[in-house]
């Protein structure tokens, strides 16, 4: 081989390189430039990827989610057991927060704008439910429909009144009827003075002595006669009318007189209360009930929807949320106790996720995946699309290149040998 061949060889290896490298350097430079159509009308070109950018991010997101990142995938990947340990840890962790800080009042808690929005709920509480009650018509309607329920269970209820009312009461009850004996006594001193009722009382004399007569023989009957005229029953009146309320309060003063009342009231109450409450209704009778209960229902309906009433119950309601607001809430754990903290993960986190996992497969069926990723990807600008795709293939398109200039080189030995052949 002549100088000259040797040179030939070299040039034409050398050529064939450069025309492969540079075309392949070239042919990757246009993927992505240039990012606008470039020259005349018959010649103009534009980059492969920024020609085809909405149709190669429509391409990627029907990709990725037909085939890559399906619902079915979502829905399980969202219910392994990796996410499971990672949920019950964040459950944890928030209901040990919850229970273990020490937390000021709701009204200080919250931020700003939920506090003035509770506040408005707090202050409208109060007349709504005013408006509410004064505006219903089948008010008395619900409160005797209670009344019935209430008056059919205690019709049935066999309970003595002593097994339902406090001791204190009951022995309240009964010293305030001894109490009340010597009054009692005193206006029967007051009442004997009337004429109307003394003429009642002496009647009703005349006709016990009557009685008494008739079951005494003659003889007996007689002296009695004798002994108890009108006189006698009028003076007896008179005496009671003036000392005997007075001689009779006298007596109950003593001790042992007041221990006999206070036995006497006390067996009576005792046997008062014994008795069930079922017992008492149905010596009351079905109609004097139903006219009780009526009376009652009305009572309450117009009670309810006066003026006082509602008023009060605005200002109770308001007053009473506004209280609540101000309460500190300290630590919860110091009311559910010390292990609650404990306790409560347990308790709440499974559910939770059972209700979770129920949401999930309605939830990932409503995901657009494929648009969503053609939207993000439309989104990047093809100075972020090149970065993106050369971080990936960077090294495969260096290759390619490096390719090109081998694969050129062999073409130019290949050239070369076909023209000494032909020579």
């Amino acid at each position: 081989m002549t100088g000259a061949d040797a040179l030939h060889l070299v040039m034409t290896v050398a050529f064939g390189a450069l025309a492969g490298g540079l075309t392949n350097a070239v042919a990757i430079w246009m993927l992505f430039h240039p990012h606008q159509p470039r020259g005349p009308r018959f010649l103009r070109i534009q980059g492969a990827i920024p020609k085809n950018h909405e149709r190669l991010a429509k391409t990627i997101g029907r990709t990725v989610g037909q085939r890559l990142l399906t619902p079915s995938d979502l829905a399980e990947h969202l219910g392994s057991g990796v996410l499971r340990q990672s949920f019950d840890q964040a459950v944890g962790a928030v209901l040990h927060d919850l229970l273990t800080r020490e937390r000021k009042s709701l009204r200080e808690e919250l931020p700003p704008a939920a506090r003035a929005e509770v506040e408005r709920l707090a202050a409208a509480v109060g007349p709504s439910l005013a408006a509410g009650l004064a505006g219903r018509p089948d008010l008395a309607e619900g409160i005797g429909g209670w009344l019935a329920r209430q008056r059919e269970r205690l019709a049935a209820d066999d309970t003595p009144l002593l097994d339902r009312l406090p001791p204190d009461l009951i022995a309240a009850v009964e010293r305030g009827v001894a109490a009340y004996l010597p009054l009692a006594l005193e206006r029967v001193a007051v009442a004997l003075r009337n004429p109307d009722a003394r003429s009642r009382i002496e009647g009703a004399l005349h006709d016990i002595y009557a009685r008494l007569l008739q079951d005494l023989m003659l003889h007996q009957r007689v002296m009695a006669r004798l002994v108890m005229t009108e006189k006698t029953i009028t003076r007896l009146l008179d005496s009671f009318s003036e000392q005997g309320a007075d001689d009779l309060a006298r007596l109950l003063d003593e001790p042992a007189m007041r221990a006999h009342v206070a036995r006497a009231v006390n067996d009576a109450m005792v046997r008062f209360l014994r008795r069930p409450l079922a017992t008492h209704l149905d010596t009351l009778g079905a109609e004097r009930l139903a006219r009780a209960e009526q009376s009652l229902t009305a009572w309450l309906a117009s009670a309810a929807q006066s003026a006082p009433v509602i008023a009060g119950l605005e200002d109770a309601v308001t007053r009473g949320l506004n209280r609540l607001l101000d309460i500190p809430m300290g630590r919860l754990v110091d009311r559910l106790g010390d292990d609650a903290a404990a306790r409560l993960p347990a308790l709440v986190a499974p559910p939770l996720w059972e209700w979770i996992q129920g949401q999930i497969p309605g939830i990932v069926t409503q995901l657009d995946i494929p648009t969503m990723v053609e939207q993000k990807v439309r989104g990047f600008s093809l100075d972020r699309m090149e970065e993106i795709v050369r971080a990936t293939t960077q090294r495969e398109l260096d290759l390619i290149v490096r390719l090109g200039y081998v694969l050129g080189g062999i073409i130019g030995v290949m050239a070369w040998l076909t023209g000494r052949w032909v020579a």
